[in-house]
Order: structure tokens, then sequence, then C-alpha cells
């Protein structure tokens, strides 16, 4: 799937695509805790249709791994989720228009390090290095990509492949976690909106952490 399909379901500021669904309303409701306190979050439910995302938590979908919990805050939807790649996406709110989509992978390489060197060595557009991001509480290695053509980023079944495109500026962060790569990829299709939707992509992954 390529950029293009990530951000279908982000075209219509305030609703979603019609699409077929993988439930009765084609939503996820927030989890809860039990009275005991233990968590109630459930995993994403797999598919490729529009999702709309309640505020709450959620587990990564079945099969993904390294296994996330992730705080999701409001406004947030979904179009792809499976055992490698799933994504979490936001319309602009000033127009008819994606602001942020943000693609959560377990790439094909074997480590993190791995990951990024082959970003870097796939783009064609401005690259910069990023410091100073984390993921699931670990300092992440990071490039920036701006503008630019193909392919940049895959996940490792072949499920999500992200492109570069003339104007979009595009995040890339990585760890390992307990062995396995864990990539992140966030998306602004528009980058003179960085400024807005860098914060909205921020507030999530401060919210994903290694599930228990």
């Amino acid at each position: 799937m390529s950029l293009r399909h990530v951000l279908v379901a982000l075209l219509l500021v305030g609703g979603l695509t019609a699409c077929a669904s993988d439930g009765p309303d084609a939503s996820a409701g927030a989890s809860s805790a039990s009275p005991s306190g233990t968590s109630t979050a459930e995993p994403l439910p797999t598919g490729k249709s529009d999702l709309a995302v309640a505020a709450g938590t959620y587990l990564s979908p079945e099969g993904f791994s390294p296994a996330l919990e992730l705080q999701v805050p409001a406004g947030w939807t979904s179009v792809h989720r499976a055992a490698d790649a799933f994504d979490l996406g936001k319309p602009d709110p000033e127009r008819d228009a994606p602001l942020v989509a943000v693609v959560v992978m377990r790439p094909p390489q074997a480590t993190a390090a791995e990951a990024v060197k082959a970003v870097r060595d796939a783009a064609t557009g401005a690259v910069a290095p990023v410091v100073g991001d984390f993921l699931v509480g670990k300092p992440a290695l990071g490039l920036d990509v701006l503008d630019g053509d193909g392919e940049v980023v895959s996940s490792a079944d072949g499920g999500v492949a992200l492109d570069a495109a003339a104007g979009q500026r595009l995040r890339v962060l990585a760890v390992d976690v307990g062995g396995s790569p864990l990539l992140v990829a966030v998306v602004v299709p528009d980058a003179t909106r960085w400024d807005d939707a860098w914060p909205e992509a921020k507030g999530l992954l401060t919210g994903i952490s290694a599930a228990a």
C-alpha cells in the first residue's frame, strides 16, 4: 500500500469515506480499566477499512511485533491495520485535506539502525538527521526527508510502502524493542503545515509503549 492509500480516509474533514467495515459500526471504542485496575485494552481490529478510533487505550493489531500499547487522543482515524504495520491519521481542520498520517511498522531490516540507513539510501529528496526524539521511552534514531519521489520505506511483509513526494515532509523514527526493530513514519503531505502537524503526531507517539 502506498502513501496515497494511507491518506485516502483523511480527505474529508469531520467525516470518513464510505468503505467496507470491519465491524457493525466501523469504529473502535475506547478501552477502560476494570474495577481491579487491570487494563481491558483490546487490539486494533485487523483490516483495511476506514475506522474512527475513539480516544482511549489500545493494543497493536494481532500478530504485530513488538507488541505495543497505545494511548490514542481524540480525533484519530485508521485505514490500515495488519501484523506488519498500522496507521493513524488526522484531517486538516482548516481545509479538506489530510494533515498527518502516523504509520507504525515492523521494517524488513534486522535492526533499527539498518532500517534508518535503508531510508537514507532510498531517499532522493533532502535528508537531515533528527535527534532528541523518543519512541517507546527510548532515544530514537531519526531522519527527515523533504521532497523527492519513489518508495522510501516499507513494512516487513510489504503491506505498507510509503513514497516521497514534492512538497511532502516525512519523519522516520526507529528503535529496537526486545530485539525487534520498530519504525514509525510521520507523513505530512504539505510540509508547510509541519508546525501544526508535528505536535499532533508527537502527542500520539508519546502515548506508545511496549505492551506488558
